[in-house]
């Protein structure tokens, strides 16, 4: 009985105690109970997982802005030390509250009685650095690698390793000394760290560094998990309740205040510490946390058993786990004495607060509904924003009152180099200077009276000068004025313009050339023809001989002179068959060592194992005798010259963007030479005809245009690189062929007799006389006509057989080609050879002579033309 009074008078105890909490309550005075009361402030300490940073903003907000302190708590923040384990400070005791990661799961099937009460972190932030040059890219490249990971942790990571397949005994694991020069140093291959801090870290190190991330292999848990015990949930569920409360609303403030929280970081925490990195830290968790999309700590149930039955796939968790009782529930926590408390404070204001209570019940319940879908459709609307931003080709830029950088896309970062915080409100005329500076300020004038701008300039991004077409608009938001634009990179279009105007002053020399070609190679095979003519009936003691000779020589230069022009302008004939690369080097190697000199060394590495492309082999000849001159016009002193071959492939991004060329097999020539080298200024005008840095009088300035367009007209490409000081090199790339070559026909002695008809054709009377001047002391019959048409006439009308036709291409009225088609019906059999000095495409395409044509250049001499002629004739 005495023990039934005893209860009884605890109870009446009680329901007085409620009666008082009532009063209290219905007249608004139940905050100041505590005061009342005298409640002393609660002690509670959180171990961190980390030393002070960025990653536990939320607690050192709820500290400084008062959060703890109005919920009656002080907390202390407990930094970690090296050896121990976060899970066994709180459950011993050490800690009343901790950090952790996802691995607290196995903790509590080990009988552990930790709790959690909410993940900060949606996505886990541990990955796998290394250095680039490591070549480590993905999991299974970790294999017999020194990687440092935690002793007792590191769970998403190993997580990652055992679903990929990857046997954990075969990494060399050593013990994580979180020094991030072990892996600079080079003294470990790789180490677990966070994305939030360790890039960074990398970055500013001036390490390249690759990242293995486990989200990209389809292990996804949850990160930086706040966790207590059974044990302080069942003494102190109130404290609990206000601990996740106030820290809650601590993160809430810390990421919507990222520099405020740095600075006081800096300031109160770790005076070491530099706010760049604080606030990369901050962008970085913004995306591990989502707090736009989801609600900070938010635990879905669901995922954690994914997480969990990963953990048993991976038999790192028995499957007859349980989560009963894992993740807090503060509907069903609290004391005999607090669920009595809240009953009675229930029952007593039932009858006051009852309507009201349903009625902002539902009203809040709406109203957090359509905070939510406000909140989805902000967040929609931003990632749409942010989409098309990504997307756009060129820079992005916001700027408020037209004066301070505030948005920008990753094109422009990427260009400028620079960090967000580095970007963050730079003025728009940082990126001029000098006269672009004062055009631009121009412009931004402008652009406040008219409201849009599009100009033209050079931006300066990493100390160069890059070409851009800027445009702005301006817009006013809030009574506030935003200058927003985009800027496309101009260099190639300018690239393009500049190759444009080369094409169009070459085409513009070639028809030149063309124009002149023909008419002066008729007077050059005169003065040539005539003068090998005289030298061959004149004895070698004749006075007039050495007269003669000199005549010879000169038409000799004015025919090179012709050849060159037509060369750079790709309208020089081209007899294409397939030769070999190293057979060419080979035979000129001789002739080279004489033209250089004894003072020049020369040194062959011919490493092309095939080296067959389709030339014209005189063409490719005239290519290295032109370098190797100007290779030794560089090294007046002496020096040494390097001709080297190779076969290589070319992908398409290469042969395109770099060469211009298309991708395939190509043979490399390189000829280097270790001379006075090359400005920047003289190779923008290498390849320009008459372009020369030589005294007047040593050089003609087609050299290289030469080489040049012989390269282009081969379907090949030139690229040249050099060092004022050190040398130059130039590397020619020329389409591959898999053709077999054929031996040269010899050719029979220079004026070889004959007895055949031979039908000429020339509107230059000259040509033909010179022609029958040639044949007719030879044996041949030769019939003439200075006509197409009259030449058509003499083949119908002539009644014994001819036997070749040497006709000019392009005349009055009928041309060669089609003389020729006229003289093959009537005689299939006989020969044809066309002569030309300029054809225009008559019987070539691009350049290149058709197939089966026979074609002999003007100037004509007596030998060429004579062993040609036989060379027809005797097929």
């Amino acid at each position: 009985m005495a023990q039934i009074s005893m209860e009884s008078m605890n109870i009446s105890r009680k329901i007085y105690l409620s009666s008082i909490l009532l009063v209290c309550f219905s007249f608004n005075i139940l905050g100041t109970v505590d005061p009342l009361f005298g409640k002393p402030v609660e002690r509670v300490t959180l171990q961190l997982k980390w030393k002070h940073q960025f990653q536990f903003a939320g607690y050192y907000a709820a500290i400084e802005k008062g959060y703890y302190s109005d919920a009656g708590l002080e907390v202390r923040l407990k930094e970690i030390v090296p050896g121990i384990k976060i899970v066994d400070e709180v459950v011993e005791g050490r800690a009343d509250y901790g950090i952790d990661m996802p691995g607290i799961l196995l903790e509590r099937q080990k009988g552990k009685p930790i709790v959690l009460l909410a993940a900060i972190f949606q996505h886990s932030p541990e990955i796998l650095i290394a250095r680039k040059d490591s070549g480590i890219t993905n999991p299974q490249d970790l294999t017999n690698k020194i990687v440092m990971l935690r002793h007792r942790g590191n769970y998403t990571i190993r997580a990652m390793l055992l679903s990929e397949g990857v046997d954990i005994r075969r990494l060399n694991i050593v013990t994580h000394t979180w020094d991030l020069k072990d892996l600079i140093k080079r003294r470990i291959d790789a180490m677990s760290a966070y994305i939030t801090d360790r890039p960074f870290a990398m970055k500013k190190s001036g390490v390249p560094y690759s990242m293995i991330r486990p989200i990209s292999y389809g292990i996804d848990f949850y990160g930086d998990c706040l966790i207590t015990t059974e044990g302080e949930i069942l003494r102190h569920p109130k404290r609990v309740r206000a601990f996740l409360k106030a820290s809650i609303k601590g993160w809430e403030y810390a990421m919507a205040h990222q520099e405020e929280i740095a600075d006081l970081i800096v300031n109160k925490y770790d005076p070491d510490l530099s706010k760049e990195a604080l606030l990369y830290e901050a962008k970085t968790m913004e995306k591990l946390m989502l707090p736009e999309l989801v609600e900070i700590g938010h635990i879905n149930p669901g995922r954690w058993k994914r997480i969990a039955d990963t953990f048993v796939q991976l038999g790192m968790l028995k499957p007859d786990y349980s989560l009963k009782g894992f993740i807090y529930d503060p509907d069903s926590s609290g004391s005999y004495e607090e669920i009595m408390k809240i009953v009675w404070l229930l029952l007593s204001g039932l009858v006051l607060i009852s309507f009201g209570a349903v009625v902002l019940f539902f009203f809040n319940r709406k109203l957090d509904k359509e905070v939510k879908k406000s909140t989805r459709q902000l967040y929609e609307e931003k990632m749409f924003t942010d989409a098309v931003i990504k997307s756009l080709p060129g820079i992005f830029y916001v700027y408020e009152h037209g004066e301070r950088l505030i948005r920008w896309n990753e094109n422009l970062q990427q260009e400028a180099g620079m960090t967000d915080s580095e970007l963050l409100n730079i003025h728009p005329l940082y990126w001029f200077e000098n006269r672009e500076k004062e055009k631009i300020r121009e412009k931004l004038k402008d652009l406040f009276e008219k409201g849009e701008l599009s100009v033209e300039a050079n931006v300066t991004f990493r100390k160069e000068e890059v070409p851009y077409y800027l445009t702005g608009t301006m817009l006013t938001v809030n009574e506030k004025k935003f200058l927003i634009g985009v800027g496309i990179n101009m260099s190639e279009k300018k690239l393009l313009e500049e190759q444009l105007r080369h094409a169009q002053k070459m085409e513009s020399i070639g028809r030149l050339a063309g124009g002149i070609a023909h008419d002066f190679n008729n007077v050059l095979s005169v003065v040539l023809g005539y003068s090998q003519l005289l030298l061959n009936k004149m004895p070698p003691e004749d006075p007039l001989r050495s007269k003669v000779e000199v005549i010879l020589s000169a038409g000799k230069k004015a025919s090179a002179l012709i050849r060159q022009l037509l060369a750079f302008s790709r309208k020089q004939i081209l007899e294409t068959k397939p030769v070999s690369i190293n057979r060419i080097v080979k035979d000129l190697l001789s002739i080279l060592e004489k033209m250089l000199g004894e003072d020049i060394e020369i040194e062959v590495c011919l490493d092309a194992e095939r080296g067959i492309i389709e030339a014209d082999q005189s063409q490719i000849e005239q290519v290295f005798m032109n370098l190797a001159v100007n290779a030794r016009d560089a090294m007046p002193y002496g020096g040494r010259l390097i001709i080297e071959t190779r076969d290589i492939v070319l992908d398409k991004e290469y042969s395109r963007v770099h060469l211009g060329v298309e991708p395939g097999s190509y043979v490399m020539i390189a000829i280097t030479d270790f001379g006075e080298g090359m400005t920047e200024e003289v190779m923008e005008h290498l390849f320009d005809p008459f372009f020369t840095t030589k005294e007047k009088g040593k050089g003609t300035g087609l050299g290289l245009a030469t080489v040049h367009g012989i390269i282009r007209q081969h379907k090949g490409q030139i690229y040249v690189y050099s060092e004022l000081g050190k040398g130059t090199t130039f590397k020619i790339y020329l389409p591959a062929s898999d053709k077999s070559i054929e031996e040269s026909v010899k050719m029979q002695a220079p004026l070889s007799p004959g007895g055949e008809t031979i039908l000429v054709v020339d509107d230059e009377q000259s040509i033909r006389g010179l022609i029958v001047d040639i044949l007719e002391p030879l044996g041949y019959k030769c019939l003439e006509a200075s006509r197409g048409a009259e030449a058509a006439h003499i083949v119908n009308s002539y009644d014994e057989d001819i036997h070749l036709l040497l006709t000019d291409v392009i005349m009055p009225g009928m041309s060669g080609k089609e003389l020729a088609k006229v003289f093959s019906e009537k005689y299939p059999n006989a020969g044809v050879i066309f002569m030309s000095g300029y054809t225009e495409n008559s019987v070539a395409h691009h350049g290149v002579l058709e197939q089966n044509v026979n074609y002999i250049p003007k100037p004509i001499t007596p030998s060429a033309l004579t062993a040609k002629i036989r060379s027809v004739l005797d097929r």
